[in-house]
């Protein structure tokens, strides 16, 4: 099965930048459920789901997880999201909508840490997602311990890049789970993958090579060095290709690929194909996804992210280099 054309009324958003909305421009993502929805019929048919990651950079699993199980979390996490302020209590606390002006005054990471249906959705030991990674690499898994959360508010998604540049300090045979809690349709701005660009290490290598979290310990304004250029605060170290999504398209080649998605899909990506996400274009209601990390338990781990309190990024995990 290839990827599909997509043919949509009204313009899909990224960056704020209007997509080519042409055959050789935009895509739907190609589905994997041929492969099977249940760990059992993944694990018989792993051989195909290994040619087809390494073919395609990404597998899309469509209604692999139990709907219920991440309809929980997403309940769970809405709650917690109406306790700090951010979102619509009452009976409407499922649909996420975002009070005017409202901040989250915690760290998403700690929501996610104290949300027991998003812990055992991702991380449960028997659970589909443990097993799915479990018959893919071919042994234990270890999963990092910091888990992200997106809350995306209407307005611009996220830009382009490689996850590697964020993990790299461990082995690199590390997979992303993109998990949406809820049902995230084009207008709500869901994830985009650019087709093919997992091999076009000539366009990428460099970007690969850097790290978030690098700082140049002989400038005397400590700049930190990221993927994006040196910068004077490592939170400005935003690992980001570009924003212009259009112009990027152009250069790599290929399509950007998306589709409607629905609680209990599952998006699976190595760490070096390029993806971003759609502007959220809806009125007012908040985009909720998670971002997990899983790995073969016997290879070294990035220390940035696990632990009981992951130190993440920042001045506590600089990697000093001249520059």
């Amino acid at each position: 099965m290839t990827a599909q054309t997509i043919a949509r009324p009204h313009p899909l958003v990224s960056r704020g930048r209007t997509l080519e909305d042409t055959p050789d421009a935009l895509g739907e993502l190609r589905r994997s459920d041929d492969l099977g929805i249940t760990p059992e019929a993944i694990a018989r048919n792993i051989g195909i789901a290994h040619q087809r990651l390494d073919d395609d950079g990404y597998l899309f699993l469509p209604g692999y997880l139990h709907r219920d199980e991440v309809l929980a979390a997403r309940h769970e996490l809405c709650r917690q999201l109406a306790d700090h302020g951010l979102i619509l209590g009452g009976d409407s606390v499922d649909d996420a909508i975002v009070i005017p002006g409202a901040t989250l005054g915690v760290k998403s990471a700690d929501l996610a840490r104290a949300n027991r249906a998003l812990q055992h959705l991702l991380y449960g030991a028997d659970g589909p997602m443990i097993r799915f990674y479990r018959a893919l690499f071919g042994e234990a898994v270890r999963h990092f311990d910091f888990t992200w959360l997106r809350l995306v508010k209407p307005g611009m998604g996220t830009a382009s890049h490689c996850d590697l540049v964020f993990m790299g300090r461990g082995t690199h045979q590390l997979c992303t789970s993109w998990t949406p809690l809820g049902d995230i349709d084009r207008t709500l701005g869901g994830l985009i993958v650019l087709e093919g660009s997992h091999r076009r290490g000539d366009l990428t290598d460099d970007y690969l090579a850097t790290d978030v979290d690098t700082v140049c310990e002989n400038r005397h304004d400590g700049a930190w060095l990221g993927p994006d250029g040196a910068r004077n605060r490592p939170e400005l170290a935003t690992g980001a290709i570009t924003d212009d999504h259009v112009g990027l398209r152009q250069r790599f080649g290929g399509r950007w690929l998306t589709t409607d998605y629905r609680a209990g899909d599952l998006l699976v990506f190595n760490m070096v194909l390029v993806h971003a996400s759609l502007d959220n274009q809806s009125a007012d209601r908040l985009r909720l996804s998670s971002d997990s990390r899983y790995q073969r338990a016997s290879e070294p781990a990035d220390e940035r992210w696990v632990g009981i309190d992951p130190p993440a990024h920042g001045p506590q995990s600089a990697r000093p280099v001249i520059c």
